[in-house]
């Protein structure tokens, strides 16, 4: 299994030094995807060719892109201008993925971001704003819950807000009324496990292992038609979180062989 994947998401590495998506040419979010499972795997990944093709996207067009392309860039060593400017616009934006992304980027988040946070009345706006916490999907809850422990600033609503997404049957959705997703489960399940929060493992668990697909790769759901680099990392981040359960899985396994 874990040759299969590696091999399946070296197959999606284009020859411009990008890694593909779902539409098979090469883009900026699923490089940076590519380039977290390859490493989360422990194994050789074109370093250079990487860096080359996310040094074109610095200054794309598109802001994921930009906090995508610096993210890997600043992780392998290559010294760019900070992003505390583009972290504070994507904030009084309201795009709360994109400043987490571009908080990661920073060695350290500057003691002046969490002023201006309070300044921005964040707390008010989204982390106990029950307008928020009862509308907002899954990755903008965990988005603003990992804001809020970089900022500072914890709040416990937003984790009973992600608590009420869980599924009885396994997984968690992306609001209260759609099915679960892999997306929804590995962010939510990572968010309650940093910060020390009960997690139900077994059914989560059973429902992440379906979303490995024919094709080594993990995708959104069951259901989902082929896997990505995406999804992929986000399996292995939510089969990291079931750790405990998966080893005392395969203990009880070998008992019931011997």
């Amino acid at each position: 299994a874990h040759e299969s994947m590696i091999h399946a998401l070296h197959a999606l590495i284009t020859p411009d030094g990008g890694a593909a998506g779902l539409d098979g040419s090469s883009d900026p979010y699923y490089t940076l995807f590519n380039w977290l499972c390859l490493r989360a795997l422990k194994t050789p990944y074109p370093r250079q060719s990487f860096c080359a093709y996310m040094h074109q996207h610095v200054q794309s067009p598109g802001a994921i892109n930009v906090a995508s392309a610096r993210f890997l860039l600043i992780a392998e060593g290559v010294k760019l201008p900070s992003s505390s400017l583009s972290t504070l616009y994507a904030l009084s934006k309201g795009e709360l993925y994109q400043a987490f992304i571009h908080l990661l980027s920073l060695p350290q988040p500057p003691r002046y971001l969490t002023r201006i946070a309070k300044l921005m009345r964040l707390r008010s706006r989204y982390f106990e704003n029950p307008r928020f916490l009862q509308q907002a999907p899954t990755p903008q809850l965990v988005a603003a819950s990992l804001l809020a422990d970089q900022l500072s600033t914890p709040c416990q609503a937003l984790h009973i807000a992600l608590q009420a997404h869980h599924l009885f049957s396994g997984g968690y959705s992306a609001s209260q009324d759609a099915p679960p997703d892999l997306l929804s489960t590995a962010l939510a399940r990572f968010s309650l496990f940093a910060a020390n929060q009960p997690l139900q493992a077994p059914s989560d668990l059973a429902f992440i292992e379906s979303c490995w697909l024919d094709d080594a790769l993990f995708g959104s759901s069951p259901t989902a038609l082929q896997g990505d680099a995406e999804h992929t990392f986000y399996g292995l981040l939510a089969l990291g979180t079931c750790r405990v359960l998966l080893e005392t899985s395969c203990v009880l396994r070998l008992n019931q062989r011997s």
